[in-house]
């Protein structure tokens, strides 16, 4: 039995060797978009889908995210919506979490307009793109972060 556990160690070692070469891994099916860890009481933002890239934390309110620094992750004009964001989180998210206990908004615009999504505690969305809003999609469209529904 021994020797049988070997060899098959030995048989997933020669196979993840031979698959990294190729540029594929050996994954569990799924492994590729689970979110990274979001800090507990927080919620995290990513300026790339699946979680990459990140992640800017928001909790409570914050009127504009045009000051917020990405830390590099949002490059205008590549990951983030427009050439003017100064790599600030500002219309860059393309992927969230939530790890906060409460309820928190996000808007569209500034001050807390426009359209708005809300995430509960364990809400994940590898996808900005996959979420409808009354101007398209959310991808790259996030300005502002607010546990009132109605202002901030």
């Amino acid at each position: 039995m021994l020797l049988s556990i070997r060899r098959r160690a030995g048989l997933v070692a020669v196979l993840a060797a031979a698959l990294s070469l190729t540029g594929l891994s050996l994954l569990p099916v799924g492994a590729a978009n689970a979110a990274p860890s979001c800090p507990s009481g927080w919620n995290c933002v990513y300026a790339n889908i699946n979680y990459s890239d990140g992640p800017g934390l928001f909790q409570g309110t914050t009127h504009s995210w045009t000051t917020l620094s990405s830390g590099g992750a949002c490059i205008p004009g590549v990951t983030a919506a427009r050439d003017d964001t100064n790599e600030s989180w500002n219309d860059c998210a393309s992927s969230m979490q939530s790890n906060e206990s409460g309820f928190e908004f996000f808007f569209q615009n500034a001050g807390c307009t426009g359209w708005h999504l809300g995430l509960s505690a364990g809400d994940k969305i590898p996808n900005l793109v996959d979420v409808t809003t009354d101007t398209g999609n959310a991808n790259d469209g996030i300005s502002a972060n607010s546990r009132n529904q109605t202002a901030c």
